[in-house]
């Protein structure tokens, strides 16, 4: 493994996390602090890569906030598309699996080294680890934020025509980004293609560099006061039937009186 690509990724990751979090025009705040605490899990992933099969409690530290990833992932685009949202207790159901995992690791396992590597079940030759459930996760969360940028676009049109600079494609590129990133991560823990093993670094530091690129591109998603912002929400949370009701037929006797 080339790990000097791995840590290049890893100071990208940690350097746009920066950048982010301390967004320079100050838009999209709490949605670029969930996106930012994404990207530094993110690069915290790319350092567990680089550690291999070290041990200690900064692995363990590890281990156990990347199952933050995908949560603060789907958070990030809840709050891009709604930026008056507030989190619920429903919203705290996404970290039920860290917790859980640290539960487990900290106090509950006592096997040796770490939780993360312990065996689930084998698939063919392939043996399906703890660590394995991570890819699994963020698929399925890329998918609920994907579909929650579907549902944004649709709800465009309800308050104004030209979308073209608020309907988030840049955050859709950003998420196909991850999907490719996935695809190797997924390869790592269960295929082990050797090809693909051997470009994971240049894929992993290509894919930091366009994260970073469609993170900058950016804009003000609705630029209007809170008031304004707080009714726009309440309209995406209504049901919109967008055929209208037809006017109910006059009945026999209405017309002999018309």
């Amino acid at each position: 493994m080339n790990l000097a690509l791995m840590y290049f990724s890893t100071g990208s990751c940690f350097l746009l996390s920066f950048l982010l979090f301390f967004h320079p025009l100050k838009q999209n705040s709490k949605a670029n602090r969930w996106l930012a605490f994404f990207v530094f899990l993110m690069g915290n992933s790319f350092l567990g890569i680089s550690f291999g099969e070290a041990t200690g409690y900064l692995i363990l530290f590890l281990n156990a906030i990347q199952f933050l990833m995908a949560p603060s992932l789907l958070l990030a685009t809840l709050y891009f598309v709604n930026p008056t949202k507030t989190l619920t207790s429903k919203d705290g159901l996404h970290f039920l699996p860290f917790l859980s995992y640290v539960l487990i690791e900290y106090f509950l396992f006592s096997g040796d080294g770490s939780l993360i590597r312990e065996k689930l079940f084998s698939i063919g030759y392939a043996d399906f680890l703890v660590r394995d459930l991570l890819p699994i996760q963020l698929l399925l969360y890329i998918g609920l934020s994907y579909f929650a940028l579907v549902r944004h676009q649709k709800n465009l049109r309800l308050i104004t025509a030209s979308v073209k600079e608020i309907n988030l494609d840049w955050l859709r590129y950003f998420l196909l980004i991850l999907a490719l990133v996935l695809i190797f991560w997924i390869n790592d823990a269960l295929v082990g293609m050797s090809f693909m093993l051997k470009v994971m670094p240049i894929a992993y530091a290509i894919s930091a560099f366009f994260l970073a690129y469609f993170s900058i591109r950016q804009r003000t998603i609705f630029a209007f006061y809170k008031k304004e912002l707080q009714d726009i929400s309440e309209l995406f949370e209504t049901p919109q039937n967008n055929k209208s009701k037809k006017s109910a037929r006059l009945e026999k006797n209405e017309i002999d009186i018309v």
